[in-house]
């Protein structure tokens, strides 16, 4: 007897059942969109904009959602002149509020472009702004990208709306598809296809935009493709659905003609064809959708995300770390944050740092825009190390900075043989400053220090730890750092054997 085995290969969309998609019309829906984007009074996030084909860095901004106004504070990337990376530029703060489009400058910048006689507004492109890809744009908002209206909004205003008979399946979520014709925007009219994921607060899983056309010409609907956006990935943050991740495409339209129509002037072809034949070849005129801006990606740190919690305005202010190369498109100059020339700036005590990208950015970014070193900028602020040191003690002297951990044996020798040599370092013009990387005990390491009577300040890290090892290019322990005498740091990472000859090269002698 032969027995047959048969193994039925079910395509897995066939076993997600349709049981919970609630069972709503095309009306209703709209209505809990609506609904569930109103439980977001406001919200905060730190975003990156970039090209995930080539990596490329467009922007780095904090963003601030918040009655229907956008805030964005913003760090736009350009190409080097040298062609070899991306350098940080245009430092700017933009704010959209519905028909309203408005920007601030630094106040002196602005005093400086009125006094040079060009208005301000002229070098505001509001339609770049809204290019911009932002949270808001994987909310659907860029169906409106022209008022920025809501995406429930936006889709109520449509002349028709209508659900599709079937849900579809999109990373294993069930989405209700729905339709929405003829919505008004600022210079065009578009009809609108979305995926609406049910089960998790009514949010879009994708969205497609095409240009309307005619209401009685049915069969020319959804064909040509305005904008894309795909690929979004939702996370529950305060108990409410928020998109953290996404991908843009934006579309020209290219016709292709019929064979009987190719070569031929509009005029030609209205002499030559009746305008019933005209109507026939208008019917086999296809088109193909090509991508006018290349794919975009929006990736947001979730760790930044506030919801419901208030936008200070004064949050969306940018300060570049040190070592980072500024292109200033206003004053068309460029400086090194750090550096002898740059001169300083004043800044909110709640700013961008670039290096809050570390936590979210693929790595390649953060070698285009945050150097790997500290030579030839200033000493980073010695500030927040808890150091018991005054400006006395080092001015007009070089410094070196000592990072260690006293719970290694590496950085203990170390510490130790730089207090035997510190009379002699300070006869050469050198003040001496240890840091305590990790944090310890503040009276254990007190203790240490008296017990093994090291003759030169010792801090510690107050702070985040990882965050200022980064920010100070700390890359192992012990790890030796030294400036000149205006505090410009000429040698960093080098072994204590190699101190004297550094000390020579920086004192010049």
């Amino acid at each position: 007897m032969i027995l047959f085995c048969v193994i039925l290969l079910v395509p897995r969309a066939t076993l997600i059942s349709y049981a919970n998609t609630p069972s709503l019309s095309a009306e209703e829906l709209l209505g809990k969109i609506v609904s569930s984007e109103k439980a977001i009074h406001d919200a905060q996030a730190e975003c990156i904009f970039f090209e995930p084909d080539t990596n490329m860095p467009l922007m780095y901004f904090h963003w601030g959602y918040e009655g229907g106004k956008e805030f964005i504070a913003g760090i736009r990337f350009s190409r080097a002149e040298d062609n070899r990376g991306y350098k940080a530029s245009d430092k700017s703060k933009y704010s959209l509020n519905g028909k309203q489009h408005s920007y601030h400058f630094r106040e002196e910048m602005q005093s400086g472009l009125k006094q040079g006689g060009i208005g301000p507004l002229s070098l505001f492109d509001s339609d770049r702004f809204r290019m911009y890809m932002t949270p808001n744009s994987l909310l659907g908002f860029d169906v409106t990208c022209g008022i920025r209206q809501s995406f429930g909004q936006a889709l109520k205003e449509a002349r028709k709306t209508m659900l599709r008979k079937k849900p579809e399946e999109i990373d294993g979520h069930l989405c209700l598809v729905l339709e929405a014709i003829g919505i008004e925007d600022t210079e065009r009219t578009l009809d609108v296809r979305s995926w609406i994921d049910t089960s998790r607060d009514f949010r879009p899983l994708k969205v497609e935009i095409f240009y309307s056309t005619d209401v009685n010409k049915e069969y020319e609907r959804f064909t040509k493709i305005f904008r894309k956006i795909y690929d979004i990935k939702l996370k529950k943050i305060n108990g409410i659905w928020f998109p953290i991740e996404g991908r843009r495409d934006t579309f020209s339209t290219r016709e292709i003609l019929p064979n009987e129509l190719k070569g031929m002037t509009e005029e030609q072809a209205v002499h030559r064809f009746s305008q019933e034949e005209l109507k026939g070849l208008a019917q086999k005129i296809r088109y193909e959708q090509v991508l006018s801006v290349p794919t975009r990606k929006l990736q947001v740190d979730m760790a930044s995300v506030k919801i419901n919690q208030g936008i200070p305005p004064e949050k969306f202010v940018i300060k570049f770390p040190p070592g980072c190369e500024v292109w200033d498109n206003i004053r068309n100059t460029k400086y090194i944050v750090g550096s002898q020339d740059y001169a300083g700036e004043d800044v909110s005590p709640v700013d961008i740092r670039l290096s809050g990208l570390k936590r979210f950015a693929p790595a390649a970014l953060m070698d285009m825009i945050y150097p790997d070193s500290l030579i030839g900028i200033s000493l980073p602020d010695l500030e927040h190390l808890q150091i018991n040191i005054e400006d006395e003690q080092i001015k007009g002297k070089m410094i070196l900075v000592f990072f260690w951990d006293m719970e290694q044996r590496p950085s203990r020798n170390c510490i130790m043989q730089l207090a035997k040599q510190a009379e002699q370092l300070k006869e050469k013009g050198v003040t001496i400053v240890a840091i305590q990387s990790a944090k310890i005990d503040q009276t254990a390491l007190n203790d240490w220090v008296k017990k093994y009577n090291i003759p030169f300040a010792v801090g510690m890290i107050a702070g985040d730890e990882e965050k200022t090892r980064f920010e100070w290019r700390v890359k192992s322990l012990p790890w030796l750092i030294l400036t000149d005498r205006k505090h410009i740091v000429r040698a960093e990472g080098f072994g204590l054997s190699e101190l004297d000859e550094k000390i020579k090269q920086v004192s010049g002698e």
